[in-house]
């Protein structure tokens, strides 16, 4: 369940951050509720057995202010998630599907809203111990919305939970059709943002599964494929890790790096890119 929370808490983020500046200077108190009802509800949800019921009910009653006095504001979507959020966090699970049915009516053709209301039911359904209920929503997530960052991850997200669970066979099974799929997606929109984003999780997926071999190759991939100071900063810390520290070949580490060094022009990174090679060096 940790992931989830760190899921939706990272969704929470960024979609307010992009909606904030939609409405600088406009709904002033609405956002100000929604900060305060934030900053409480973080407090709560690091010590959840210990919160006063009058601080909790203060909380749901700020959300709610939002959702009725300010539903068409920006702040009212990212108060919709939070709320919904925050009667899962507290088992008040008939409250939460009412929440997310209503961001259905409201929000259905947003996407990255959408997306959440139906992962946030299929953790529902896990909360309660019911996997295969919570299967069906995590591949409706998949399905409906493809490109979305909670999309995006919904095979990856599957296998975890097979993993986490020690359930090897079906963790296996997962994991394989997950990195089908973001292969034959990066094939699919390679070159294009899509692509990369595919990639990244194909990574993650051989990564977890323990496949370094087959991560080593993704690697590999997409730094040359997509070659850009952003994939470098990104992906480049991995080289240690699969190549040093769990595939035993620093040969390829060392290769790597020379041909990121061959593209770049960035004097710093050349510089430490070339400590990584003397590192490495040294370590044989």
């Amino acid at each position: 369940m940790k992931n989830i929370v760190i899921i939706l808490l990272l969704i929470l983020a960024a979609l307010y951050g992009a909606l904030y500046f939609l409405s600088a200077g406009d709904n002033y108190n609405g956002e100000r509720l929604y900060y305060r009802a934030m900053m409480a509800n973080e407090k709560v949800t690091k010590n959840p057995d210990i919160a006063p019921a009058a601080l909790l009910n203060n909380i749901e009653s700020d959300f709610k202010v939002i959702l009725d006095k300010y539903q068409k504001a920006p702040v009212a979507r990212p108060a919709s998630i939070a709320l919904t959020e925050f009667y899962i966090n507290h088992n008040k699970y008939d409250k939460a599907l009412g929440s997310i049915a209503l961001i259905g009516k409201r929000y259905k053709d947003d996407p990255v809203i959408m997306s959440t209301a139906l992962f946030m039911k299929g953790a529902i359904c896990e909360k309660k111990g019911e996997w295969p209920a919570a299967l069906k929503e995590f591949r409706g997530v998949q399905r409906s919305y493809p490109f979305t960052q909670i999309g995006m991850q919904m095979p990856l997200y599957i296998g975890q939970y097979y993993d986490s669970k020690g359930d090897e066979a079906n963790a296996r099974a997962a994991y394989n059709e997950a990195a089908t799929y973001y292969d034959n997606l990066e094939k699919k929109y390679n070159g294009k943002v899509v692509g990369y984003i595919a990639a990244s999780f194909l990574l993650q997926t051989y990564l977890v599964a323990g496949s370094y071999d087959a991560a080593g190759i993704a690697l590999e991939k997409i730094i040359s494929q997509y070659p850009s100071g952003q994939t470098y900063a990104q992906f480049l810390p991995y080289v240690e890790l699969i190549y040093l520290k769990k595939s035993n070949n620093p040969g390829k580490a060392i290769e790597l790096y020379r041909n990121v060094k061959s593209i770049t022009k960035d004097k710093l990174l050349i510089k430490s890119l070339d400590d990584a090679i003397q590192k490495v060096e040294n370590r044989k």
